[in-house]
């Protein structure tokens, strides 16, 4: 899977040209509920504060990049505080965030002071506090220490690598050269054919085919994933050119790139038999990515889909619509795999009927009318 964004990611940094890493790097988080801004005015040596409204590129100006317990840039997010957690955030958090500002730490003090005296107005709403030096936001200060400090934290030093070799070995293409500790998409599911070939070693990543797995990643956030019966989906084909490109694209009356897949909801039929016109297979993968963890976990995938497949499916659901307006692949699985009172069909149960829908596989018919019936009664002893 990650070789396929990867391939993505190439293709899209050929045709639409490279992004900065900040861009790239910085992670689509929740929002916040409000955004305190910090001001330290090093002429005048004094602290203010503003409260604003959420905006979308908040964690981009901040430079943020925090897993586990590192901390790289000038924010802080804080949900429901509580005071356990004041030492945390004031030692750690915002120490770190001063530090990366190249503010002196005497300041830290009435920094924090600044920042309780707004959160503490109302403990249950979730603020990102960000820190600016004279009016400056640590993006128009600091982008290329930001950049720095990310490849300093994931490049593999040599310290790190097998006494018997010099450069580590990028799983991707191969080479050996200067490689990265991380793979970006941070998941468990090794079994879901995620990561190939990482022998004894930690997957490692040179810098040119992380680049293309970041473009890869944003691309696909943008355009490639939607949310579908019931989960977060992504849609990966096989291959990935400018045509291809130009199908999974939209362009609103504004003039801005919309997705393809965010019709899927009210016109399943439309979105799969644009997806055929694609003339080659499609991986369409079911995953879970809470905002407020770092693990990333596929829950299905349903692999090499036909693009005959996709455009028999659309054509059964436009003749099906005819005669039920509101027709539409989750309704199969509500009736074949439902739950009620006494029976609790699976997610699984429901995954392996759209993956054999997706395949043209055989399904029993004796099962299917028992399914159909069960659930037919169901709802007339209910009426």
């Amino acid at each position: 899977m990650i070789e396929q964004i990867k391939n993505i990611g190439h293709e899209v940094r050929i045709i639409d040209g490279e992004k900065d890493l900040v861009e790239l790097w910085t992670k689509d988080t929740k929002p916040m509920d409000n955004v305190i801004f910090i001001n330290i005015d090093e002429g005048e040596r004094k602290v203010t504060k503003e409260l604003r409204s959420f905006y979308r590129d908040v964690y981009k100006d901040a430079l943020i990049y925090q897993q586990g317990n590192g901390h790289v840039g000038a924010g802080i997010k804080i949900e429901k505080y509580k005071d356990k957690d004041a030492a945390k955030i004031k030692e750690k958090k915002l120490a770190s965030s001063l530090e990366f500002m190249e503010i002196d730490k005497s300041y830290l003090d009435e920094v924090w002071v600044n920042i309780i005296e707004e959160v503490q107005k109302d403990a249950n709403q979730s603020y990102f506090i960000i820190i600016t030096k004279n009016n400056k936001k640590p993006r128009e200060l600091f982008t290329q220490k930001y950049e720095q400090k990310i490849k300093e934290t994931y490049l593999i030093s040599d310290t790190k690598l097998n006494k018997s070799l010099k450069q580590s070995k990028c799983h991707l293409c191969g080479q050996r050269k200067k490689t990265y500790d991380t793979a970006i998409y941070k998941c468990f599911t090794n079994d879901k054919e995620i990561y190939k070939n990482t022998d004894k070693y930690n997957f490692s990543i040179c810098e040119d085919c992380l680049l293309d797995v970041l473009n890869g990643r944003n691309y696909i956030n943008d355009i490639l994933k939607i949310s579908w019966i019931g989960s977060e989906v992504m849609f990966l084909p096989h291959e990935f050119n400018v045509y291809i490109k130009e199908i999974y694209e939209e362009i609103d009356n504004d003039k801005h790139i919309t997705s393809l897949l965010a019709q899927i909801k009210e016109a399943e039929e439309e979105v799969l038999d644009e997806i055929s016109k694609t003339n080659c297979m499609t991986d369409i993968i079911f995953f879970s990515d809470p905002k407020s963890s770092s693990e990333w976990k596929i829950t299905y995938a349903i692999r090499d889909v036909m693009p005959s497949r996709m455009s028999i499916i659309s054509r059964n659901i436009s003749k099906y619509k005819k005669i039920d307006a509101y027709f539409c692949l989750a309704k199969i699985m509500n009736y074949l795999c439902y739950s009620d009172g006494k029976f609790d069909s699976k997610n699984k149960d429901r995954m392996r009927l759209l993956d054999i829908i997706f395949h043209g596989s055989k399904y029993s018919r004796e099962l299917f009318f028992n399914k159909v019936m069960s659930k037919y009664k169901t709802n007339t002893l209910k009426a």
